[in-house]
């Protein structure tokens, strides 16, 4: 026969794994997709500002030569920015293992997370810049086609469609 005491041990250690199953599934869904670290998201276009679908969808609104021009102009970028982004992922991490250090160097910290995002916004520039000069290449209907592409409203995430930019996207350019 089991005693008070150990039932009440069971319930316990039931109760805390249990916490822990749904800890690590809430942790799971709100760190969204594997692979993609929250905060290289938004410079790989993942978040506000036209990204890795939607310029899938801008092509799809180009002619099949201009579309096969515009992927291998986006592919020689990405493999351009790469290494900067690589490198901002490992300076941010090295600035998060700061905090489990005695004593904290907050500036340090700070220091290193400052590098991390101009090593980021070097990347989105990059990818910025090729649009444009892409863009620049397009004729004037083809541009705008491809534009409209661009700004068009798309679901952000798990939090369904995106209307008008709320969530920090270009709103969607008015039809002439």
């Amino acid at each position: 026969m089991t005693s008070r005491r150990t039932l009440m041990i069971a319930l316990f250690v039931s109760l805390a794994a249990n916490l822990f199953a749904v800890g690590l599934l809430v942790g799971g869904y709100l760190a969204g997709p594997r692979g993609t670290p929250p905060h290289a998201a938004r410079v790989l276009g993942l978040g506000p500002g036209p990204g890795p679908g939607a310029m899938l969808s801008a092509a799809a609104a180009l002619s099949p030569e201009q579309r096969d021009a515009f992927r291998e102009s986006w592919r020689a970028q990405a493999r351009e920015a790469r290494p900067r982004l690589r490198e901002a992922r490992q300076v941010r991490r090295e600035a998060y293992q700061r905090f489990v250090r005695e004593p904290f160097d907050a500036s340090a910290a700070l220091t290193d997370l400052d590098r991390a995002r101009r090593l980021e916004l070097e990347g989105r520039a990059l990818a910025d810049r090729q649009l444009v000069e892409f863009a620049a290449t397009l004729p004037a209907a083809d541009r705008i086609r491809f534009g409209k592409a661009l700004a068009a409203p798309r679901a952000s995430g798990r939090r369904g469609p995106d209307p008008g930019g709320r969530h920090g996207g270009p709103p969607a350019l008015p039809d002439r």
